[in-house]
């Protein structure tokens, strides 16, 4: 099943919210050798469009320096290395909808894949909020959308229903061989070995060409500050997660979060929970009717 030949270019995205393991994702994909990476393309033009900028926390503006100011620019790139090999795309929520909503051409690519991959809201929010601490805004509530993200998986499952899938983050770690070689079947890519070993990235002020996309895309500060236990891993590590502080029936206290902070974000959490658990609800459903449609095949 994995050994078959890979026809055509294929081109990936792994959309998510921010802190949600997907910076593994695309490690294992960067061990490929056969596919260029693009690590949130859309990020640094999102921001450009912001009426706010200015106001970002230093470590978010400009963290990304693929020079896109325009989303017609992202696209555009994302299609012209389309035509030279295999295309990953770890892109921001966020972000994505500004150019994959306005260019119907990227989704109607029969050659396009989409993965949304989803991690329990209270995790990314907290592991969000230690990276930054500030008060929960207008743009951070953006950011941090289950909703807006929701409905971009609609959006998108109806142009490309059967190049639509959801990965959950939990799973990937918990069973990453299972969790890989679906993902390869689905994006329609040969699975191999390495992606679910990979060579740490070790950053300096010293470029090295495996840790290119790292210095080209963000530079080390900033890599290292967003990324850098995926950077320091060499494969998918449940190990690596921090525990969150939990209440005796195991729901979250939040307590990560500065006192006069709390509240907003306990809100927060509390509105993206439903949204979170309608794509687990379809991402149940999907694994049911393969595990179903693989049991009976193994009957032909």
């Amino acid at each position: 099943m994995f050994g078959k030949k890979e026809p055509s270019n294929k081109t990936i995205y792994v959309i998510s919210l921010p802190r949600s393991n997907s910076t593994a994702i695309l490690m294992a994909m960067q061990s490929r050798n056969d596919t260029h990476i693009l690590n949130e393309p859309g990020v640094h033009a999102w921001q450009c469009n912001l009426p706010k900028k200015q106001e970002l926390p230093e470590l978010v503006v400009d963290s990304h320096s693929q020079n896109f100011s325009e989303f017609s620019d992202v696209a555009a790139h994302i299609k012209k290395l389309g035509t030279q090999k295999h295309v990953f795309v770890k892109e921001m929520a966020f972000a994505a909808k500004d150019y994959l909503i306005e260019d119907f051409s990227l989704l109607n690519n029969k050659d396009a894949s989409f993965f949304f991959l989803i991690r329990s809201p209270q995790k990314s929010i907290i592991s969000h909020y230690k990276k930054l601490s500030v008060p929960l805004d207008e743009i951070v509530s953006e950011v941090l959308s289950y909703q807006d993200m929701y409905r971009l998986y609609e959006t998108i499952s109806e142009q490309a229903k059967d190049r639509t899938f959801i990965i959950s983050a939990e799973d990937l770690l918990d069973n990453p061989r299972s969790a890989i070689e679906l993902f390869c079947e689905n994006a329609g890519i040969n699975f191999n070995e390495q992606m679910l070993n990979w060579p740490k990235i070790e950053l300096s002020t010293e470029w090295k060409p495996q840790a290119d996309i790292w210095y080209r895309a963000q530079g080390s500060r900033f890599s290292l500050f967003w990324h850098g236990t995926a950077l320091n891993s060499n494969g998918f590590d449940k190990n690596l997660e921090s525990p969150i502080q939990t209440d005796l029936d195991g729901k979250p206290t939040f307590e990560e979060i500065k006192e006069e902070h709390r509240s907003a974000y306990m809100d927060l959490y509390r509105e993206q929970l439903k949204h979170y658990e309608v794509f687990m609800e379809k991402y149940s459903q999907r694994i049911k009717l393969e595990s179903t449609m693989e049991y009976f095949s193994s009957f032909s």
